[in-house]
């Protein structure tokens, strides 16, 4: 993890304005939501309790613009009821829980299935998304749920859920994860001045964006529709802020 802060900072024309460097850990925050897909075929007919259930991640999941959560990341599920179908036209039961997601920098996530934490502490999935009543849908042209009298339940590939994060979850930057983003503070003296970070607006200061450390980012400061400051800065890992020497300032359009 790295620790300390730079602050470089100046008077350009009218706007005034700095940049701060601190390393803070990415955090997902408690209660974030995923939709979680189902990857393999399940039948009571076949799958025993206990089994491992194959599941991924729906969608990327970012905080601060950052992705913290890739699409098709691995989730670890596992079944938690599964009786094949009986005589006497008794229909089969099939469940399964979700338990953890595995995270970017080798950890594992535990999540719920429901986005406010009750009083009493965890509650960490421990029964199955058909007991706990969590809405599933499947994508179009897609089969649905078997679920017929005296036959075998079967859920398809393809079946879709959400579950929320059950604790705030810090990555590990030391890991052999992706580098990490890093969040930078923004400021100016001047009132409603709006930041761009590579073309991308921010919104009016101050803002903390994060921002990939060892690559070079092209900071704008925009006073008003004519008059605008444009700096590039190259972010170092060990958070060193460098200016990048160019012909870039300030101007009016």
């Amino acid at each position: 993890m790295f620790k300390g802060s730079i602050i470089l900072s100046g008077l350009v024309a009218s706007l005034a304005w700095s940049v701060v460097v601190e390393a803070r850990p990415i955090v997902i925050p408690e209660g974030t939501r995923v939709r979680i897909r189902l990857e393999e075929r399940l039948s009571s007919a076949t799958i025993e309790e206990g089994q491992a259930v194959r599941l991924g991640v729906a969608d990327d999941i970012k905080v601060n613009q950052t992705t913290v959560i890739k699409l098709n990341s691995v989730v670890n599920g596992t079944v938690t009821e599964s009786v094949a179908k009986r005589r006497l036209g008794r229909t089969g039961r099939l469940d399964f829980s979700v338990d953890t997601i595995n995270a970017m920098d080798g950890g594992k996530i535990p999540v719920r299935y429901t986005i406010m934490k009750k009083e009493g502490g965890s509650h960490v999935v421990r029964t199955g998304v058909v007991a706990a009543l969590v809405a599933m849908t499947y994508p179009p042209a897609a089969p649905l749920v078997l679920l017929a009298t005296g036959k075998d339940v079967t859920l398809y590939r393809g079946l879709i859920f959400q579950v929320f994060t059950d604790t705030d979850y810090e990555m590990n930057s030391e890991s052999d994860a992706p580098p990490q983003k890093i969040m930078i503070s923004v400021t100016s003296d001047t009132p409603k001045v709006d930041l761009y970070i590579d073309d991308t607006l921010y919104g009016v200061l101050p803002k903390t964006p994060m921002v990939t450390p060892g690559d070079r980012h092209v900071f704008r400061w925009q006073l008003n529709k004519d008059f605008f400051c444009v700096r590039e800065f190259a972010i170092a890992r060990f958070l060193e802020l460098n200016e990048v020497p160019t012909e870039k300032g300030c101007a009016k359009k």
